[in-house]
């Protein structure tokens, strides 16, 4: 989840400045895909890989526009083609925005970062409000990804989150990657009948379902978490990485879409701070 039962009602006052033009190229957002077996899961990560790599890419040809900055940290957005098999996810909104970020991070190495990320704790510091109880509970799988490198797997998990009144709970069913020639965890929303045979209301919630404190409403997302080199690793005295974050948040029920795009940015604002905290760059520090 992104933090939302704590942000969402603070992420709702804040302004966004995203503009976009008719010739902006559109990044293509893959959610909602069947997954039932072990080939449908490979292939699901495999679309989700593609597209990140062309989201974190500075060379990806997607027009993308600072919108902010925290702790030196850029935080941009572009517009995002959501594709894929949607499911019962039906049509997630193409206005909400895709959101990055370029963290860097200071006192560990790339091999380190990717291990501490796909770790438990690794989850949490992704999500504090996540149940840790959560973490690694397959729902189906996991899968050995065969075609990266050994250690890279595949599942499908579940997890709900309970949001303030008078927003309705929500749940997600999620697709998680493990990528670990890329160094990469990749996640987003799938459709698995077989372990989620009754799907949550999406967009046209009925009353009933997405009224105060009830729900839940099935949340459409994606997201992109990459660890590489530095561009400064070599010239420092220190040891360094990047964490490349990517997101794309529909929050659906009866709640306004600006929320989406306010919830999301404020996530990134609040993650980079908590990142950077936590791996300091002492060079920084002494100055």
């Amino acid at each position: 989840s992104l933090e939302l039962s704590t942000q969402v009602a603070e992420a709702g006052c804040e302004k966004s400045t995203m503009s976009t033009t008719a010739e902006s190229k559109k990044a293509e957002v893959p959610i909602g895909n069947l997954v039932d077996d072990d080939k449908s899961a490979i292939s699901f990560a495999e679309d989700l890989l593609a597209a990140s790599m062309q989201h974190v890419s500075t060379k990806g040809g997607i027009e993308w526009k600072e919108i902010a900055k925290v702790e030196k940290v850029p935080i941009e957005v572009t517009v995002a083609n959501v594709t894929g098999h949607r499911g019962p996810l039906q049509d997630p909104s193409n206005s909400n925005p895709l959101v990055r970020a370029s963290i860097p991070l200071y006192g560990i190495s790339v091999e380190e970062m990717y291990k501490f990320l796909i770790s438990k704790e690794g989850y949490m510091f992704i999500d504090p409000d996540a149940d840790p109880d959560d973490f690694g509970r397959a729902l189906m799988g996991p899968y050995e990804w065969k075609e990266r490198s050994e250690g890279s797997n595949i599942s499908v998990e579940y997890s709900s989150l309970k949001m303030p009144c008078p927003l309705s709970n929500r749940d997600y069913v999620v697709l998680n990657a493990f990528d670990k020639t890329s160094r990469s965890f990749l996640s987003a929303s799938c459709y698995s009948p077989s372990v989620s045979k009754t799907a949550s209301p999406y967009d046209e919630a009925p009353q009933s379902s997405a009224g105060c404190c009830s729900g839940p409403v099935r949340v459409a997302f994606y997201g992109a978490y990459s660890v590489g080199e530095a561009e400064a690793a070599q010239s420092s005295e220190e040891e360094c990485c990047v964490l490349k974050v990517v997101q794309y948040v529909d929050i659906n029920g009866w709640t306004m879409s600006s929320l989406n795009k306010h919830a999301n940015v404020f996530w990134f604002k609040t993650f980079i701070k908590r990142a950077q905290e936590r791996y300091p760059s002492k060079k920084e520090n002494q100055e």
